[in-house]
């Protein structure tokens, strides 16, 4: 009798996203167990932080899209929309056409990984990206019926 296997992980933090961690430990016990394995599927968990987008895109059917946003540090004195270091964050977002549902992972826009560790002052960052995303998906619904003008 051969086993079914589901592999579900959540990333490993700075070193590799769920699903090369579940594409490693399937093929490692197929390597291994080879002829006890039988069917195996993958599925990435996410705890609602950094990797939430990558693991509702399949299970939500969603169309990945881009937008550039605000990032997390304030350059003070500048006018323009900027990221870490004056430079802007491309942010992705996920859009189902058929159920009109959108989805943002706020990480992607003022995420701890977009500012270096001795820049981090919750008194000099924003989450302004954020909202900025949410006015992108909202305008993406909005043109639901022509999808590529979203972006």
């Amino acid at each position: 009798m051969s086993l079914r296997v589901l592999a579900a992980f959540d990333k490993f933090k700075d070193s590799i996203d769920a699903a090369g961690v579940a594409s490693a430990v399937l093929t490692a016990l197929k390597t291994f167990h080879g002829q006890k394995i039988g069917a195996t599927r993958s599925m990435i968990l996410s705890d609602g932080g950094e990797g939430f987008l990558p693991a509702m895109a399949r299970p939500l059917d969603l169309q990945m899209r881009d937008a550039v946003v605000t990032g997390a540090i304030i350059v003070l004195f500048v006018l323009t929309k900027a990221g870490p270091l004056g430079v802007p964050v491309k942010a992705s977002f996920g859009i189902n056409t058929n159920t009109k549902v959108a989805v943002i992972e706020s990480a992607v826009a003022c995420g701890l990984y977009l500012v270096e560790k001795s820049l981090r002052n919750p008194l000099n960052t924003t989450t302004h990206g954020v909202g900025e995303l949410i006015k992108v998906c909202f305008y993406c619904r909005c043109l639901l019926n022509k999808p590529k003008d979203c972006i």
